[in-house]
């Protein structure tokens, strides 16, 4: 759907970005397919300024300083021709054999995590699928993933080898800092700003978008 929705916009020469509802996904109980099909219909009427259908839990319309996070300027779209052809993209997915799969769905982070941490081990610009390190590489990007940093001093304890008091060092360290960030960055303040860097990049962007081809 974000595919065929940035398509879309692009055709018609706005910003290519609708603003999906946030965060309504973790709103919802797992399985609770009424609320996928009440949120879905509520995309476009909620990016159009028409809060009734909305929820309150993700829904903050009814703030004062209240602006869009993802629509250009942070203001209501208007163009109704262009309302009735994301309708015609949303639509297919509000049937109840989608909102069957949409509602056992949850995020990809985990998978995004994991993948992120076993190219940095097996770089993609380096030939490794067919060494014998593959397998040792990808291994430890999982137990780091599972364990932490602190993985490499449970294989050296196994082998009967001493990590060295410089490795449990900054084992623990990196163990410490990952956890730091995680908390932080799953904080509202650090959400906030976010999204207030996003906004401040969208216009420039389109501008620049926009601008006449030399």
């Amino acid at each position: 759907m974000r595919e065929e929705l940035d398509g879309l916009f692009k055709s018609n020469g706005a910003f290519p970005d609708i603003e999906m509802p946030s965060g309504f996904e973790k709103k919802r109980p797992r399985g609770d397919q009424d609320g996928i099909k009440r949120n879905l219909t509520a995309i476009v009427p909620h990016s159009y300024g028409e809060h009734g259908g909305c929820d309150q839990k993700w829904c903050r319309a009814g703030d004062a300083n209240y602006r869009h996070s993802s629509l250009p300027c942070g203001k209501n779209l208007t163009d109704q021709a262009v309302r009735e052809d994301i309708e015609k993209v949303i639509d297919p997915y509000t049937s109840a054999k989608m909102t069957e799969k949409l509602a056992t769905l949850s995020t990809t982070n985990p998978n995004e995590n994991i993948n992120m941490m076993i190219s940095r081990k097996a770089p993609k610009g380096s030939h490794y699928t067919e060494s014998e390190s593959f397998d040792i590489r990808v291994s430890a990007a999982v137990a780091q993933e599972n364990e932490g940093h602190a993985y490499i001093l449970k294989v050296n304890d196994a082998h009967s080898l001493s990590p060295g008091h410089i490795t449990t060092k900054r084992c623990h360290e990196l163990d410490k800092k990952r956890q730091f960030n995680a908390t932080q960055h799953s904080t509202v303040k650090q959400k906030r700003r976010r999204i207030e860097l996003k906004s401040r990049a969208q216009p420039a962007v389109f501008e620049a978008q926009h601008l006449p081809s030399i």
